[in-house]
This record gives structure tokens, C-alpha cells and sequence, in this order.
């Protein structure tokens, strides 16, 4: 996603709300995408085939650079939502990835609004 530090006033405010609403869009078509491949194999009765995990679905990584490197608290912040909404905690594969990236962000960003919503969605992943 595109850097919007280079707009100001309004636009910049627009440039930003947009991008928010990017990642969560982007996080429902992930949700429905993986939703809809279960599905398939449930109706269609084919064993063995594992679940997407949440690192392969299209789009992950672009939320996760947000999340790193956007300059923009309040888009980090929705990233950590959007990743919320993607993540299965039943996928084996899910959980250690969102803790690893949500552990990142505590450790890293210099937001202590984003670090609080890093710790609370840590918490509720995890139960510590």
C-alpha cells in the first residue's frame, strides 16, 4: 500500500481512511476466500486437504508491512483489526504467526496506542 505521508490536511486524513478501509476489505476477501475453499472440499468431500493457513492467503503480507511500516498509527492499528478478523485459531499454522507478528509490534513500534492494541490482541489469541 502506498505511502500517503506525501498529502497533508484533508487529503492526507482521506488518503488514510481509504487505506484503512483497504485492509479491512482486504482481510474479509482473505476470510471469505479461505471460507469459500473449506467449504469446496467439505461439499465436494475431499480428505486430506488442509485449510489455507492465514500466511498463504493473497494479501497477508501486504497488511503485515502496514502493520510494520506505515507512518500512520491509527493504519497500523487497523492492520492488527484486519489480521484479527483473518486469523483461525483452530489452523495450526495461524496462531504462531500472529503471535509472531503481534510480539514484533509490542517489541518495535513506537505507538503506545498501537502496542496496546498489539497486547489486547495477543491476549485474546492467546489467553495470557
Amino acid at each position: 500500500m502506498s505511502d500517503s505521508s506525501g498529502f497533508s490536511g484533508p487529503d492526507k486524513q482521506k488518503a488514510d481512511e481509504t487505506k484503512v478501509m483497504s485492509l479491512l476489505t482486504l482481510a474479509n476477501l482473505q476470510k471469505y476466500f479461505r471460507q469459500e475453499f473449506d467449504n469446496q472440499l467439505k461439499q465436494e468431500n475431499i480428505q486430506g486437504v488442509p485449510s489455507i493457513p492465514m500466511g498463504e492467503l493473497p494479501g497477508i503480507q501486504v497488511i503485515q508491512e502496514v502493520i510494520q511500516s506505515d507512518p500512520n498509527p491509527d493504519v497500523r492499528g487497523a492492520g492488527i483489526y484486519a489480521l484479527m478478523g483473518i486469523v483461525d485459531p483452530q489452523n495450526p499454522q495461524d496462531v504462531p504467526l500472529l503471535q509472531n507478528i503481534l510480539q514484533n509490534t509490542i517489541a518495535n513500534d513506537p505507538d503506545p496506542t498501537v502496542k496496546t492494541t498489539a497486547q489486547e490482541a495477543l491476549t485474546a489469541i492467546t489467553g495470557k
